[in-house]
């Protein structure tokens, strides 16, 4: 389940303010890996996909 399908549900339990403030940290990551995208310690990892990531 998404966390925009948790925030339109009225019976559920968790906290639409905590989805928010969720949203908004995905938002603030977002543009600063925009603003520098080699941000992070680069990693070896196996798969082929997974070449370049950074953490």
């Amino acid at each position: 389940m998404r966390v925009y399908e948790l925030m339109e549900q009225e019976d559920n339990d968790p906290q639409p303010e905590a989805a928010l403030r969720f949203l908004e940290a995905i938002d603030g990551t977002v543009e600063s890996l925009a603003l520098q995208p080699l941000e992070g310690r680069r990693r070896t990892l196996r798969g082929r996909d997974l070449k370049n990531i950074r953490s």
